[in-house]
């Protein structure tokens, strides 16, 4: 398959849509089945370890948005509101501290108790194998996780604080900070 970049997430266009088709040409040339997905989406699900982390965590967050929303019956807006939080903490104490870092961080055992709670259903099958990973954690894993070093890391809502930027900084500073920012994600 070939994975082809359309509109950028945040509006950008980096292509005519005579140069995308020519794209989507060529890769169909060459009997390759090409997928046309917004830019910033390209190498998450081009790379194979990204893919799968994705794949795992969107399957999770559809079984407890089905939990939240048919069975305890919140309101979408708080559903997706606990999985903004809970992926932008994970991912910004792993940008500071690592996965050692995350695991220092969290406390297992009460996170494996509140997740449990919410295991109302039969079929929460990811939630059953993620708490079954949860308490067997390799103890190799463990011992690198006592060398860890916890990293000062600033949890915010990293839309927000685009908007935030380009609000009280605004034209080239706040999008040269942006796309710095941007670079640092994808190209670390």
């Amino acid at each position: 398959c070939y994975i082809i970049g359309g509109k950028s997430l945040d509006g950008k266009d980096y292509l005519t849509e005579e140069q995308l088709n020519k794209c989507i040409q060529l890769a169909e040339s060459v009997n390759k089945k090409p997928y046309v997905v917004p830019i910033g989406v390209i190498c998450p699900l081009g790379n194979m370890v990204s893919a799968a982390v994705m794949a795992i965590t969107l399957a999770g967050i559809l079984e407890d948005y089905k939990v939240g929303r048919k069975i305890i019956r919140f309101s979408q807006e708080t559903v997706e509101r606990e999985i903004i939080m809970a992926l932008q903490v994970m991912a910004a104490i792993i940008r500071t501290s690592g996965i050692y870092g995350l695991l220092k961080t969290i406390n297992i055992e009460l996170l494996i108790k509140n997740a449990s709670i919410i295991h109302l259903t039969e079929d929460q099958e990811m939630l059953e194998t993620a708490l079954k990973k949860l308490k067997n954690i390799d103890p190799e894993i463990w011992e690198k996780v006592k060398k860890a070093k916890i990293h000062p890391t600033t949890l915010v809502d990293s839309q927000e604080l685009v908007k935030e930027l380009r609000t009280l900084i605004g034209g080239k500073a706040a999008e040269g900070a942006i796309e710095r920012s941007m670079k640092k994600l994808f190209m670390g």
